[in-house]
């Protein structure tokens, strides 16, 4: 199954569109493979990673998903429209591992250039 990163809900309204999503419906369509978003959640706002240096970027996701429903046995893609340091889509795969999915593979379609992270 393909699980995009999801935005907090505050997030999502500012933008008005979820690029992890958008991504990860045609990843899940070109991979012949299920999209469920809301299986995992973002259940604390954090400040955007791209504002924070990169020792805090570990910190400032910790936590911050919840499980809405067992992925017991499953195979699961996390989709991300941009990786930076990576944090965020570790903590997502800690989050399915500890709903039980069977394999976890990680997907950013773009990764931050490195003169542009926060230091």
């Amino acid at each position: 199954m393909v699980l995009p990163v999801p935005p907090h809900p505050r997030r999502l309204a500012e933008r008005g569109f979820d690029a992890s999503a958008l991504l990860a419906i045609h990843v899940a369509r070109a991979l012949g493979a299920k999209y469920r978003p809301g299986v995992i959640t973002r259940a604390r706002d954090t400040p955007p990673q791209a504002s924070l240096a990169r020792a805090q970027r570990a910190r400032n996701v910790t936590g911050c998903f919840a499980i809405r429903s067992s992925l017991d046995a499953q195979r699961v893609l996390v989709v991300d429209d941009v990786r930076t340091t990576g944090a965020t889509m570790f903590e997502m795969a800690r989050t399915a591992d500890d709903a039980g999915a069977s394999s976890i593979a990680l997907f950013a379609l773009a990764a931050a250039d490195p003169e542009d992270r926060a230091t």
